[in-house]
């Protein structure tokens, strides 16, 4: 079986694993920043740290190759870590899996 996406039209710059299909992905960006209190206790942003988190989730049915794991993706000028990979089987279904990749970057 060859690796596609059904219903996704979307893959944030991954692959769909060999043998896998996958039908579902996701993508959050998180921006860290530092708050203060001030002289009052009023908890106030005192700045943004300039770096941003992308976590990319991807679902769908296969058994992926466990190497996917220590595979680094390269997005741009960004490296996706894979950090999270489960399989799950049972007797009345195919194999699931969902992989989730994390990048850290300091542009927009």
């Amino acid at each position: 079986m060859s690796a596609t996406a059904v219903g996704v039209t979307e893959l944030f710059g991954q692959t769909t694993p060999s043998g896998c299909v996958v039908n579902q992905s996701s993508q959050e960006r998180t921006v860290s920043k530092k708050d203060i209190k001030d002289e009052t206790g009023v908890t106030k942003l005192l700045t943004s740290l300039n770096l941003i988190t992308t976590k990319t989730t991807l679902s769908g049915y296969g058994f992926p190759a466990l190497s996917m794991v220590v595979e680094n993706r390269t997005i741009g000028s960004n490296v996706a870590v894979c950090t999270s990979l489960q399989i799950s089987e049972s007797n009345d279904d195919h194999p699931k899996w969902t992989a989730e990749y994390t990048s850290w970057s300091s542009d927009g």
